[in-house]
Order: structure tokens, then C-alpha cells, then sequence
């Protein structure tokens, strides 16, 4: 019989573990309502490297005491006033009790880290959403939108160096990676195209005529900026009135509230400069409540 046949009999015949398939059935039924299937394994996995630690150590003591002409049987019970040299085991026991007591504090550790994981990973399932065919096809074209925006002021930053494009293109990126999320969280497939590509044809009208328009002067990138987020203000509430999720409706929410910023911080730069913006595709009544507010949390 091999060393490890020996050490699998040993953690069997000592743990009485044979006995536990009695209660198996009200084991599962227990453990399989109180934890997660991938729960339950790391803790099973636990126990049973504890199970063969404990009892290689076992195996070790024997062995070890034995060696010494020491009588130490681990299913008799003995009288430590009977062994010579009581002090000397008395220490290499207490050493490895230390020993135990370091690898269970380890465990416990590996384990509630491992079992954390678990839920961290239920809860991502957890947040799973279903969307409607509006819902999706409003989160794809406000992608893109989005891009739309990022990309121009990348553009027009590169262009200029304006400190408003070098700001927003950033706040661009996370409305978009808003959207992801959601997409993401219904399993919905997407396409980011490269930098200045996109799929929808008006878009890419937009982008080519904003980059064209503005390279010509930082007056005119300032009204491009404002009528990006002019545009993508009506869109936005647009989609609000439509779509079904409350999720969605909740993000499109906070990507108005961030244009609204944006729009108002592109039109205090174009006053600042002597110009004026006319509004392109929301009301004269609209544009003016946002250009009266002041800057907003948008809690995106």
C-alpha cells in the first residue's frame, strides 16, 4: 500500500467519516438551502484539506513518539504521568497544536475570501435585466450618439486644446460605458467602431461636418460642442418618454442631466469670447430653463 493509501486510511478510519453517509441525504438537504452550489464546494474543499492536514499530522505524532520508544496510539487514551520524558512531549505537542491552530486561522481566511467571491458573483447574475425591443434600440442609438460626442471633441481637442473638450470627451466615455452596462447586463450584443466610424448614416454625417466645421476656428468647435449636446438633449428625452425599463430610463436621466452641464459650460465659454448660440434643436423655452440652472450632480 502507498504512502498516500496509508494517509487516505488514516483520515477515514480516524474521522469516522464512513459514518457521515448515514446523514447524507439531510446533508445536502441542509447545506444545499443555506449556501450556494459553488458555496458549498469551497467549504467542502476546505474541510477535507483541513481533514487530510489534521490527520497527516496525526500520523506524524505516532510516528514520531513511537520513534522515541514512546507508546502514543491515537484511538487509546493514555496517562502522560506514565511516559518518561513528559516536558519534551508536553513542548513538540504544544508546537504543533500552535501549528494547527495557524493553518485553521489560514483556512478560515481562504475560505470566507472564496465563499465572498461566490456572492460577489450571484450578485452580477442577480443584476441581470430584460429589455424590451425599445428599450434596446434606444441604448444602441444613444451609444452611438454618445460616441458621436466623444469622438468630435477628441478631435477638436487635438485640434485646439480647449480645456472644455479635454474635460467632457472623458465624461463622453463614462455616459458611454453607462450604456454598456446596461447592454451587458441583458445580454445584448454590441459594436463599438473605431475612432470617427459609425453605423448609423446620420451620425456619421454629423462627425464628418463637425470635424470639418470645426478645424477651422475655435469659435466655431465651441458651437459645435453646444450643438452636440443640444442634440443629444432632445434625443435623450425623446427616448425617456418611451422606453420601458427603469433602468434605462434612470441612465438616460443622468446622461440629460450631464449634457445639460456640458451645453451650459459650452455656452458660458462662447459668451466669454463676445458670440452668441441659437439653438439648434431644443425650444427657445427649453434652452433657456437649462441655461438658468446651475451646475447639477448627475449621480452618474
Amino acid at each position: 500500500m502507498s504512502r498516500n493509501d496509508n494517509i487516505l486510511e488514516s483520515i477515514f478510519n480516524n474521522t469516522k467519516l464512513i459514518h457521515l453517509s448515514k446523514y447524507w441525504d439531510t446533508f445536502v438537504t441542509f447545506f444545499s438551502s443555506k449556501f450556494t452550489f459553488c458555496q458549498l464546494t469551497n467549504i467542502i474543499s476546505s474541510l477535507l484539506i483541513c481533514l487530510y492536514f489534521y490527520g497527516h499530522l496525526g500520523i506524524k505524532i505516532s510516528n514520531g513518539l513511537s520513534n522515541k520508544g514512546y507508546s502514543f496510539p491515537i484511538k487509546t487514551s493514555i496517562t502522560l504521568n506514565d511516559i518518561l520524558g513528559y516536558e519534551k512531549i508536553k513542548k513538540r505537542i504544544m508546537n504543533i497544536l500552535n501549528t494547527l491552530k495557524t493553518f485553521t486561522i489560514w483556512i478560515i481566511i481562504v475560505s470566507v475570501s472564496f465563499i465572498t467571491s461566490c456572492s460577489d458573483s450571484n450578485n452580477i447574475q442577480s443584476n441581470t435585466i430584460t429589455l424590451s425591443d425599445t428599450d434596446l434600440e434606444a441604448l444602441l442609438f444613444m451609444l452611438e450618439e454618445e460616441k458621436l460626442a466623444r469622438d468630435t471633441y477628441e478631435f477638436l481637442d487635438s485640434e485646439w486644446g480647449i480645456i472644455q473638450f479635454t474635460n467632457i470627451k472623458i465624461s463622453e466615455q463614462s455616459h458611454m460605458d453607462a450604456i454598456i452596462t446596461l447592454l451587458e447586463q441583458s445580454n445584448t450584443p454590441y459594436t463599438i467602431l473605431p475612432y470617427g466610424e459609425f453605423e448609423d448614416d446620420h451620425l456619421q454625417d454629423y462627425y464628418n461636418q463637425f470635424v470639418e466645421n470645426g478645424q477651422l476656428s475655435q469659435a466655431n468647435a465651441l458651437q459645435i460642442g453646444a450643438t452636440i449636446e443640444d442634440l443629444d438633449i432632445v434625443d435623450l428625452q425623446e427616448f425617456i418618454n418611451h422606453v420601458e425599463n427603469p433602468s434605462v430610463s434612470k441612465v438616460f436621466e443622468s446622461l440629460k442631466c450631464g449634457s445639460g452641464n456640458h451645453l451650459r459650460s459650452f455656452v458660458s465659454s462662447i459668451e466669454l469670447a463676445g458670440d452668441t448660440y441659437t439653438t439648434q434643436f431644443l425650444t427657445e423655452e427649453e434652452y433657456n430653463q437649462i441655461i438658468s440652472q446651475t451646475h447639477e450632480i448627475c449621480n452618474l
